[in-house]
Parts: structure tokens; C-alpha cells; sequence
């Protein structure tokens, strides 16, 4: 199954939280976050919304926090 729509998502969706949290991404930090992401997308079930977990996931495992991932609920729920 080709999950790479969601894997991009959940990538782009990483990094843009962690600049709005002012985090500094150096290259080992968005490795991290690809292969994170990657691996998550994998187990994502076919549930709508269900990628919001994953990026909670992907951020927390990393240290950034979540705060701000209301944001992305807002817009994925509104499109």
C-alpha cells in the first residue's frame, strides 16, 4: 500500500510545528523526523484524522511540543 500522501503530510506537518515553536532543525533533527514519520505512516490506519495522532507522536518523540497542533485539527477538519 502506497502511504506517501500521508508520509509527506506528517513530515511537512513536523516541521512546520517545529518552527512555529521556534525549535532550531538542524540536519540529524529532520533525518529524525523523516524516518519517524516514515515508520508512523506505515502504521496509520485508514481512519480520517487519524494522521493528527501520528504527528503528536512523531513531535513528542523528538521533545517538541504539541501545542500547536490545534492548528493543523482546524485546517484538516475544515478542507
Amino acid at each position: 500500500m502506497s502511504r506517501m500522501g500521508s508520509c509527506y503530510f506528517i513530515c511537512m506537518s513536523s516541521l512546520f510545528i517545529a518552527n512555529l515553536e521556534g525549535f532550531e532543525l538542524n540536519a540529524v533533527r529532520i533525518i529524525l523526523i523523516v524516518i519517524v514519520s516514515s515508520l508512523g505512516a506505515l502504521a496509520l490506519p485508514a481512519v480520517p484524522s487519524a494522521s493528527i495522532v501520528t504527528i503528536i507522536i512523531v513531535l513528542s518523540s523528538l521533545d517538541i511540543p504539541a501545542r500547536k497542533v490545534g492548528i493543523l485539527i482546524a485546517l484538516e477538519w475544515y478542507t
